[in-house]
């Protein structure tokens, strides 16, 4: 009996798998300096831990609580939920990150975000940033009074129709790239003016944008205001105020700025309903108003509800701008397209006009029979 149970001890020990030793896990702590594969991108980018959020694994070879981080990167960019596998210190050398991306790739076990994949969804899934947001203040008030001074006196309306809007005349574009009829003439003298706040509306927009869509890096995207106009609002009828709107299919981002007024208003500020997906749905979801002071700066996602309240005494003036966010790469092949079109084009044209009468020799003339008239 004994022999028997010393062969089968020794008969499993020969076809016993090796275990592998435990994984131990990187941890990070909160505001360190780490770097970290952004979105999966081959390239380091450096960021600042934000935040650490423990989750559950069942992965029996990981040693220790396993942890997703949130990360600040230095260009602005936020990612929530970063797995360890793919963050380093910075003390770490190029060498061991390409080892262990190696490594993780020959055996997936290595990746806490493999061995906790359902726990990680889950947190995910739970981050949900609003469609939009407010800064306050993005310029000290004496700067925005210095800058309004030169875009009070560039301001020069023009008559514009929309679809909602057949006599809008409270606005001066700075840019408009949208084809209408007619198209308001752009005003060099405002764009020059408000060229600090579109700098600054354009930072916002980007570190904003890619916070929510989490698709692309900003550097593989182009990013091109539409249009970007400087609007007063008078106590009027049809001038105090912008009822409940989006800002347009084709309009991927939005800013919207609070500029000073020579005329302090009554009313006004701006209010948003972030979590209606269409326009019934407004009665039934949470206002937020904003009173949108001077150098107070909104990003508001693609089709997101909206109104500039009404005022009924004073001049509120504001900064708004439009975007369109596309993939570079996408940019590139419409561009690249375009230009073939257009060579297609030319080359179109040469072939018309060198086929021209006018510059063909004369042909001789050719006996009539019946077969060509018959067949005419």
């Amino acid at each position: 009996m004994a022999s028997f149970a010393a062969d089968t001890a020794e008969a499993a020990a020969a076809t016993a798998v090796p275990v592998e030793p435990p994984v131990e896990v990187k941890v990070f702590e909160v505001n360190s300096r780490v770097r970290a594969h952004w979105r999966g991108l081959k390239a380091l980018y450096g960021a600042v831990v934000t935040a650490r959020h423990e989750v559950e694994t069942h992965d029996l070879l990981a040693h220790g609580p396993s942890y997703v981080y949130d990360l600040l990167y230095d260009e602005g960019d936020e990612e929530f939920g970063v797995s360890p596998s793919i963050m380093f210190t910075e003390t770490e050398s190029l060498v061991q990150t390409v080892n262990q991306r190696k490594e993780v790739k020959k055996n997936p076990k290595l990746n806490p975000r493999t061995a906790s994949a359902n726990a990680i969804r889950r947190f995910l899934k739970s981050v949900k940033l609003p469609r939009h947001a407010v800064h306050e203040a993005v310029f000290p008030r004496e700067r925005m009074d210095d800058i309004f001074e030169k875009i009070q006196a560039a301001f020069d309306p023009h008559v514009f129709s929309t679809v909602n809007y057949t006599d809008w005349k409270i606005s001066s574009y700075a840019e408009c790239f949208q084809k209408t009829n007619p198209q308001p003439p752009e005003n060099p003298a405002m764009l020059e003016a408000l060229m600090p706040l579109l700098e600054k509306a354009d930072e916002i927009l980007i570190a904003e944008h890619c916070r929510r869509h989490r698709e692309y890096h900003r550097d593989q995207l182009n990013f091109k205001r539409m249009h970007s106009f400087v609007t007063r609002y008078l106590p009027n009828p049809a001038d105090c105020g912008l009822p409940l709107h989006i800002d347009g299919v084709s309009v991927e981002g939005s800013i919207i700025m609070g500029l000073p007024t020579p005329e302090p208003f009554n009313g006004g500020g701006v209010s948003v309903w972030d979590d209606a997906k269409i326009k019934t749905d407004v009665p039934n979801v949470e206002e937020v108003f904003y009173p949108m002071n001077p150098g107070d700066t909104m990003y508001l996602d693609k089709m997101v509800w909206h109104q500039a309240n009404d005022i009924t005494a004073g001049q509120r003036w504001a900064l708004v701008i439009f975007y369109k966010i596309r993939p570079k790469e996408e940019v590139l092949q419409a561009e690249q397209a375009r230009a073939a079109q257009e060579e297609q084009g030319q080359h179109g044209e040469e072939t018309s006009e060198a086929q021209s009468p006018a510059e063909q020799p004369e042909q001789p003339e050719q006996p009539e029979t019946e077969d060509a008239e018959g067949s005419a």
